[in-house]
């Protein structure tokens, strides 16, 4: 399954909504970086309703045979190809503390420069 996900608690991410296909997308682990930068897909924005069984988070739970007792909407973005996926070792990058922000042109000069060196592009 290919998509960036996000579970609005306390805010939302209009901005999810403005992606469009081929669109860069960047998916932050949350005050520890930057864990996925992909392609977005067509139609790439949906909301799934609280409980549906085709969230990440309740196929993740159904998987660990646990119950999700918390039921947020799941707004996602569909990525046809991510251009790089590492949960263990983010990308330093602001100390985001939402999924999806904004970013100045300083911060994502910095961190196309550890991407580079990352997946060794030249």
């Amino acid at each position: 399954m290919n998509v960036a996900a996000a579970w609005p608690v306390e805010i939302e991410y209009p901005q999810m909504a403005n992606v469009s296909q081929d669109d860069f997308v960047m998916m932050w682990a949350k005050g520890k970086g930057v864990v996925g930068i992909g392609i977005a897909d067509s139609s790439p924005f949906e909301i799934l309703d609280a409980g549906s069984t085709e969230q990440i988070w309740e196929i993740g739970m159904r998987k660990e045979k646990r119950a999700n007792s918390h039921h947020l909407d799941e707004w996602r973005v569909r990525i046809s190809r991510w251009l790089f996926w590492d949960a263990n070792t983010p990308f330093k990058y602001k100390g985001q503390q939402r999924a999806f922000d904004a970013a100045n042109a300083a911060e994502v000069d910095n961190l196309l420069r550890q991407v580079t060196v990352r997946i060794g592009y030249q």
